[in-house]
């Protein structure tokens, strides 16, 4: 799907689909989601749409559940909802991840994945004979997307209209960057009113607002950015995308098999009498 998208073009999308056939309709919020679990849909029980972007998938659900059209479901990324919108619900023909976006529900359920991602590309480390303890490295940087978290809740919440497009966690002083460090980055790169001492504020209050649950907060292109800083203190340079990739090609139904949504998905194609994943593992 090209061009304006609007969620009346994705709504009509999947009411032509549904017309004069009996294949479930699966939409999902954007193309990441679409190239992780494509390979993995029963195409002869399942039509997977790419919906283009997460407020047009939900507005699309929306006007589905409205005019009671059967046989489909919208899936899209939590996002930060249950910290900027604690009370707003989903249609009842969404599925939710259950971290902050369904890439890093496997990373989290599935922490083998990402760890043979690393060994791949940290190899160079071992050939210069060091060492690379890779599950320490995978802890580190998910620890380093964190601390970057509470700050886009901040700035989600509060409207300050923060540049933290492609985050620079290159140039943070470490791996561990305090909330001031945070706040002075993000300020200077923004055209924003808020000073860096009143976000530092901000951004401290909201990290003891989400206490010890920091990981449903954790993005997919910060953790691969976060990690890509993290390979680099150990010699390794590799740019964040080619991670992404290499995660994404490591991913099988095996892995998915775990993840909630992945369950969710595979009990509504079993309502319907329909398999929706072409994946034959047993539990």
């Amino acid at each position: 799907m090209r061009g304006a998208i609007t969620p009346t073009t994705i709504f009509g999308t999947v009411a032509m689909a549904r017309q004069g056939s009996s294949s479930l309709i699966l939409v999902v919020e954007g193309d990441d989601d679409h190239f992780m679990i494509r390979d993995h849909i029963n195409v002869s029980d399942v039509v997977l749409i790419g919906g283009n972007g997460r407020a047009k998938v939900l507005e699309a659900a929306a006007k589905a559940e409205r005019r009671g059209v059967r046989g489909v479901r919208f899936f899209v990324d939590a996002d930060y909802d249950r910290f900027t919108q604690p009370t707003s619900s989903y249609p009842s023909n969404v599925v939710v991840s259950k971290h902050h976006d369904a890439m890093v529900d496997v990373v989290l359920m599935n922490p083998s994945v990402l760890d043979r991602v690393i060994a791949s590309y940290g190899r160079s480390v071992e050939r210069r004979g060091g060492s690379l303890d890779v599950a320490a490295v995978r802890a580190e940087a998910i620890t380093l997307a964190g601390a970057v978290a509470p700050l886009r809740v901040v700035n989600e919440r509060m409207g300050h209209n923060l540049n933290l497009r492609d985050f620079p966690f290159g140039r943070l002083a470490s791996t561990t960057p305090t909330d001031a460090e945070l706040a002075a980055l993000a300020v200077e790169r923004s055209d924003t009113a808020i000073t860096a001492a009143q976000l530092e504020v901000d951004i401290a209050g909201q990290r003891s607002h989400v206490g010890a649950d920091i990981a449903v907060l954790i993005g997919d292109h910060d953790l691969f950015r976060a990690l890509a800083r993290v390979l680099s203190d150990h010699g390794v340079s590799i740019r964040p995308e080619f991670l992404w990739s290499g995660f994404m090609s490591a991913v099988s139904c095996r892995e998915l098999y775990l993840v909630a949504w992945y369950q969710e998905l595979v009990g509504w194609g079993a309502a319907n009498s329909h398999s929706t994943f072409n994946c034959q593992l047993v539990a």
